[in-house]
């Protein structure tokens, strides 16, 4: 099968003050690591989602298969690049890396794209033992790009990169450990400081959770009734929240009671807010980083 290996290139780099995908890593620059990596993970092409204004700048460091341009959505942020890559590229399968991670190996992503595999997911991603998932770091069966282009039109600035693994009908969450003994792998550099890439703490991951369809049909529910019914909506993800919650799938609990919040009638607002401020707490007590 066709396999499309997406490098998401879109950042303004605001944290780190230059362009980050052109600073060398190892005497490489960041994205050209990337590239080389999905490359070395046997990748059929390459497609690079990035800004219209970066083409330029990025084609005098690497030349993949493809450029796209990722401006035309409503959207924000990296969700955006990845809609457009996926609904303009069709394939059977892709696998998305971040063009700030350049400390991945081509072995760690070939890993992730067998583990998809065998386990039948329509997405599957990296997650860590505090509940937070790598949400751009996926391999991704099937067509998905018309559903991520509805996520961004219908839902707007609330549309988030977890978007991708919260509508994956079949979404298994890898631990880092499964996947690689150098955790310093799946860390994007967001500053200067960030370099070179230290090895996170806390315990490693071992270990998957596999989601059946019941989180992906309550998330596309409410899209369904957004504005509608952003009640109804706000009920869902509310729902939505709980099945994460109860699998210590953090990350994507905190974005669904965001958004419960942001949809809940006022008699019904004070109880959700309270459920979000809960989780905060649990989180920061936990040191979970920023979601």
């Amino acid at each position: 099968m066709r396999l499309v290996g997406v490098v998401l290139a879109g950042g303004e780099s605001r944290r780190f003050g230059s362009n980050k995908l052109a600073y060398p890593v190892g005497g490489v620059p960041m994205i050209v690591r990337v590239v080389r990596a999905l490359r070395g993970a046997g990748v059929d092409e390459v497609v690079v989602s990035t800004r219209g204004g970066l083409v330029r700048e990025l084609k005098k460091l690497v030349e993949p298969d493809l450029y796209i341009t990722d401006e035309e959505l409503p959207c924000r942020g990296p969700l955006r690049g990845l809609a457009t890559a996926l609904s303009s590229v069709e394939a059977p399968e892709y696998i998305v890396v971040p063009g700030d991670t350049p400390m991945i190996k081509p072995e760690t992503i070939a890993r992730l794209i067998r583990i998809g595999r065998k386990h039948n997911a329509t997405v599957a991603s990296p997650y860590w033992k505090d509940g937070f998932v790598e949400t751009l770091i996926a391999y991704v069966s099937g067509n998905v790009g018309q559903a991520l282009r509805r996520c961004c039109v219908t839902r707007g600035q609330i549309a988030k990169a977890s978007d991708l693994q919260r509508g994956a009908p079949r979404l298994l969450l890898v631990g880092v450990s499964e996947l690689s003994e150098d955790l310093r792998e799946f860390i994007s550099v967001d500053r200067p400081s960030d370099l070179p890439p230290q090895t996170p703490k806390g315990a490693p991951t071992i270990g998957m959770l596999s989601l059946g369809g019941e989180h992906s049909r309550l998330f596309w529910t409410a899209l369904e009734s957004l504005h509608s019914d952003p009640a109804r909506s706000s009920d869902l993800y509310l729902r939505e929240s709980h099945i994460y919650l109860e699998l210590g799938i953090y990350h994507l609990a905190y974005h669904a009671l965001l958004e419960a919040l942001g949809m809940a009638p006022p008699g019904k607002r004070r109880a959700v807010f309270e459920r979000l401020s809960a989780l905060k707490k649990l989180l920061a007590a936990r040191g979970v980083r920023e979601v």
